[in-house]
Parts: structure tokens; sequence; C-alpha cells
């Protein structure tokens, strides 16, 4: 057989040349070498994920949507369709992500509600959806946003000093933004940590090597702060 196909090769420039063989085993003359240069071949993205920030607003105010691909939009960008399931919340039919980028942000706006509504939006592209769910709640809510659940780290957890402690907790219905306490003192006189944050989530690696508690509240989109949640105590040694 004269020929033979291989795979696998590197996209750079190679060449390649052939010698014969005989029954006794013994080699002829390489061929002249030929120059060639494989090509990969292009990626096509499709959606990843949508999802919004924050996850629940009062109505009036606005939250952010992010689309993201599975790989960088090629020439001209990738449109993304988008559509809601509630005229309370709003958005542009589409939006596009710039090429050579991965994901866009747009924006949606609500309305007033009379009660708690949950909105789904739909992003489309490339024949894959995907889905987030924004939740709409009434003015008469603002003030009274109840504490969040701790997730971790666990009570009396340990960590290495130096060691990314990762803070998670739980997402509060008509939450825009949560702030997060870290103290060495159960009362929170002085903390080490005063953080305001989008996410319900929170990661350091500076914390001192000593005890200490942390605790987490929520805030409406009128900046009125919730309930704290318990304090949970762990150490970084």
């Amino acid at each position: 057989m004269s020929q033979a196909s291989i795979g696998g090769l590197p996209a750079q420039q190679l060449w390649w040349r052939v010698r014969a063989r005989n029954a006794a085993g013994v080699f002829g003359p390489f061929s002249s070498t030929r120059r060639f240069t494989p090509v990969t071949a292009p990626t096509t993205p499709t959606l990843s994920s949508v999802s919004v920030s924050p996850t629940a607003v009062v109505g009036g105010a606005g939250s952010t949507g992010t689309v993201s691909l599975t790989a960088a939009a090629p020439a001209g960008g990738a449109l993304v369709t988008l559509t809601s399931s509630n005229a309370v919340a709003t958005v542009s039919p589409s939006v596009t992500v710039a090429a050579g980028a991965t994901s866009a942000t747009f924006a949606m706006t609500t309305s007033a509600v009379a009660a708690t509504t949950p909105v789904t939006l739909t992003a489309t592209h490339g024949g894959v959806s995907r889905t987030a769910t924004l939740t709409v709640n009434p003015t008469g809510s603002s003030g009274t946003l109840p504490a969040p659940s701790l997730v971790s780290p666990a009570d009396d957890a340990r960590f290495n000093s130096g060691q990314t402690v990762v803070f998670d907790w739980s997402d509060v219905a008509g939450s825009a933004s949560y702030i997060i306490q870290v103290d060495d003192q159960d009362t929170f006189p002085s903390p080490i940590v005063n953080q305001t944050i989008s996410a319900s989530t929170y990661s350091t690696n500076t914390l001192p090597v000593t005890r200490m508690w942390w605790r987490v509240r929520a805030l409406d989109a009128s900046a009125a702060a919730g309930a704290w949640s318990s304090a949970r105590r762990f150490e970084v040694r």
C-alpha cells in the first residue's frame, strides 16, 4: 500500500518523505521532501449559559445579564436572542458577543409589582437555549429582607495561613447585594472584612492567623439592610 493517513498533527509547518523496504527488510533511498502545514478546523461556539446579577430585585430596579459561549465568537460576532417570560422584566431582543470574545452583558429593566414575581429569561444561539430566573419583588419588601443561611465554611473550620477561604451563603429573594463581615470578636466591633458584594459568595487569602467569626446580611435595591445571619466561628493557623 503506497499511502498512509495520520491524524492529530500539530498546526505548524511540517515536512514529509518516504522510502521503501523490500521483502528482505532492506531499505531504499528516501524520496525528496515536501512541505505542508496542517490547519486546525475552526471551533463553532455554542451557547454555554445565561445568568443575571443580582438574581432578585425590587420592582423598578435593574439587573445585569450575561451570556457565555463555549468558544470565542467568530468574525462578525455571535448573535444571541433574548426573551422574557413576563413583561415586568424586559430585555432587548438580542445581544451580540463580539468577535474573539466569549461573553457579553446586557441590561434588564423591571417595573413595580404587587407580589413577588419570578421571571424566566431565555437566551438562544445556534439552536441551543439556556435560561435564568430573575425574581422581582414588591416595593413593600424593602428593609424586611430575611437573614441569609450560612453554607460554608462550617462552624469551627480550620485553614492554613495563606489558604483561600471561600465564604458561601444562600441567596435572599429581593436582595441587590450583601455585606459580609469577618472579625476576631463575635460582637464584630472592628471587622477585619466589611465588604459589600453582589454575589452570595466571597473569597480571600489574606486573613490573619487567629480565631475569627463571620456573618452576612442582604441589602435591597434601596440599600435597606435585612437581618444579620447567625455568626460562625473558624480559625486560620
